[in-house]
């Protein structure tokens, strides 16, 4: 008969396969122990955190339950299921595990730090200062609650707050370049723009990798910081340096048309925004199985309107008043099956049509094999979309499902038309760009470039105005 010193040797045992990543053997000794004691906590507990590591989530999350289910009191399970809920996106749930762990243990650091990060994601700006503040009091030598801290400061104005915690954190880790990054958005914020730079420098300086994560954002403010400081000469060269490693990279392209515009070079921005020739209009005819392209919107329509993934537009979002899904390509598919047939065939012509001997860093980065990312956005009265790039992506699109009645036609105030070139209010410009307006058309799909600033005009009225937007991806190339 196997007694409890028995399960306590398992357990050992299972422990240290585990602390030297042996995980596939402890998880099996884990499962050795709680087939004899299963209500056994720690196994339950640390049986939940191997499973995660290795993939297993629901199988955590069954285990980690468990455990605190086992002992009400038990903090660590709370916060391992906090820490595996935030790793999967259930933000909600993570929280409330969180706080569940603090109000059994408050003296939890990272349980404050992570449940900080969560609710900055949220917005809850109060309330992650307040966890920021009780995390760097229990870990006042940890540079990344620093970091974090200031970020949330900065989010609620306070500059010279923000400014002081990102340089506690550079003290306390002179490489951490995200620090010295986010302090020249500080400092850029403050209007003091050449303290920026020379941040900004410092932080490219010290990890010349944080080029391509800003850019991929498409937020790389170290070029908005030459722009605002009049000097679009620099931020041309920032644009061009790392498009010398990253051919055809939309954010850079993008940043690059605003400088040469600045520095008076409209014949160059004209050429590389190509309004002319990368702007393409397609009308679609309605697929196999729809009387009519009518029936096919309202089919779309529907699907849109019904689809699990529909909400109000996060701040982070272009959608200024309206709503968005995410990937619509999931099934059930419904009409977007025959919607992906569309895309695909619509770019294909696109792609073919591209002249085969040009040097434009555009058509040089045409894919001979890409992939779709597509979602829809509904827009409500006097909403609309604000200037925007698709950064991650090589040519763009969006699609009129239903348009509302007050679009105005040619000739009038342009009310709810699509408009190229204007780049977002964050963007500081010194020349008025070169822009394009275009009226939507129910069943009209507009091709362009992912790096084609782009945004909408309101519209009044009641009535809403439903599209289908998607980027289209290299396949060799990741989101």
């Amino acid at each position: 008969m196997t007694t409890a010193p028995d399960v306590e040797d398992i357990l050992g045992r299972a422990n240290a396969l585990r602390r030297r990543g042996d995980l596939a053997a402890a998880r099996q000794l884990y499962r050795r122990a709680l087939a004899v004691a299963p209500r056994h906590p720690d196994a339950l507990n640390n049986a939940g955190m191997v499973a995660f590591r290795l993939g297993h989530v629901a199988e955590a999350l069954r285990l980690l339950n468990a455990a605190a289910f086992a002992r009400p009191d038990f903090f660590e399970a709370f916060n391992n299921l906090g820490i595996v809920f935030q790793a999967t996106g259930r933000r909600s749930e993570a929280i409330a595990a969180y706080r569940r762990a603090l109000a059994i243990n408050p003296r939890l650091a990272e349980a404050h730090y992570n449940l900080g990060n969560l609710l900055l994601e949220a917005g809850s700006f109060a309330e992650a200062l307040l966890a920021y503040e009780r995390a760097a009091a229990l870990r006042p030598e940890a540079a990344e609650v620093h970091l974090q801290f200031g970020l949330a400061l900065q989010a609620v104005g306070r500059l010279d707050d923000a400014a002081g915690r990102l340089g506690r954190a550079i003290a306390l880790a002179p490489d951490l370049a995200p620090a010295h990054y986010s302090l020249g958005n500080v400092l850029q914020a403050a209007g003091r723009d050449a303290e920026a730079v020379a941040a900004y420098d410092e932080a490219l300086r010290r990890d010349a990798r944080l080029a391509e994560r800003v850019f991929d954002l498409g937020k790389p403010r170290h070029v908005h910081a030459h722009l605002k400081s009049g000097d679009p000469a620099a931020a041309l060269a920032a644009c061009r340096a790392f498009r010398a490693e990253h051919p055809g990279h939309s954010a850079a392209l993008a940043l690059e048309s605003v400088a040469l515009t600045d520095l008076g070079r409209d014949a160059e921005a004209a050429a590389l925004n190509g309004f002319d020739r990368f702007i393409v209009r397609r009308p679609i005819a309605a697929p196999k199985g729809f009387d009519n392209l009518r029936a096919f919107n309202q089919s779309l329509a529907r699907h849109i309107r019904g689809h699990p993934s529909l909400a109000p537009a996060p701040a982070s979002f272009s959608v200024e008043g309206g709503l968005s899904t995410g990937e619509l390509l999931v099934m059930p598919k419904g009409p977007m099956a025959p919607f992906e047939k569309i895309i695909h065939a619509a770019v294909g012509a696109y792609r073919d049509a591209l002249p085969t001997d040009s040097d434009h860093p555009f058509v040089r980065r045409a894919p001979a094999r890409w992939r779709a990312t597509v979602w829809a956005i509904i827009i409500r009265r006097g909403g609309h979309q604000v200037p925007h790039i698709h950064p991650s992506g090589w040519l763009s699109a969006v699609y009129y499902v239903a348009l509302p009645s007050t679009i105005a036609p040619p000739g009038g105030d342009d009310a709810g038309w699509i408009e190229f070139g204007r780049p977002y209010r964050d963007v500081p410009t010194t020349v008025p760009p070169r822009t394009l307006r275009i009226r939507p058309e129910e069943g009209l799909m507009i091709l362009f470039p992912s790096y084609a600033w782009h945004g909408t005009v309101p519209f009044p009225g009641d009535e809403e105005r439903v599209s289908i937007s998607f980027d289209i991806l290299p396949r060799d190339e990741r989101p």
